[in-house]
């Protein structure tokens, strides 16, 4: 980067192109104009970091007050699994992971930007068939945006703790390799 501008560019263009709408895409409907049908596309934007070039999500829509607030609350009343990996592993875990990430609709156990992961952990309630439909739901959100998914039960966390906290680092090194050369 010279003077603070990636790849050599000025820093006219730089600013020039981050003032225009990221590119549309993902999800879409059909508009009939005139006699031509037109698909637009809908969805949050996703683009890559100036500095990196890794994708990134970018331009969410704004977090609801209803929202930041539910947030708020299931960071201050986590569950006995979601205490035991946060304070024991995720805290001090470097890239940082952050509590209850809102993105959309959902709210996210844990996630790491840099890694583009979701971390959940599954209760007796993702068990039933209307609880795995939801949670396919969401999966499938989360991973139109490039992020990947991992889950785990709270009996892994119980009993297999540090094969849980092995699991999630050799994943998290893997995923920030990967995006990584996907930058280059």
């Amino acid at each position: 980067m010279e003077g603070g501008c990636p790849k050599g560019r000025g820093l006219a263009e730089v600013e020039r192109e981050r003032s225009q709408p990221p590119a549309l895409r993902a999800t879409s409907f059909q508009r009939k104009e005139g006699e031509a049908a037109k698909t637009y596309l809908l969805s949050f934007y996703r683009k890559e970091c100036f500095a990196t070039g890794m994708p990134m999500i970018t331009n969410r829509p704004r977090v609801s007050k209803s929202m930041r607030i539910r947030s708020r609350e299931l960071r201050n009343q986590m569950t006995p699994e979601e205490k035991q990996l946060w304070y024991h592993f995720l805290r001090t875990y470097r890239p940082r992971v952050t509590r209850q990430y809102v993105l959309g609709p959902y709210i996210a156990d844990f996630y790491c930007a840099k890694a583009g992961l979701i971390i959940e952990i599954d209760g007796k309630q993702h068990c039933t068939e209307s609880g795995f439909a939801h949670d396919t739901v969401r999966t499938h959100f989360f991973e139109n945006y490039g992020l990947k998914v991992v889950r785990l039960t709270n009996f892994q966390i119980h009993f297999q703790f540090n094969e849980c906290c092995q699991y999630l680092e050799t994943i998290l090194r893997e995923r920030i390799m990967e995006r990584a050369t996907m930058g280059e």
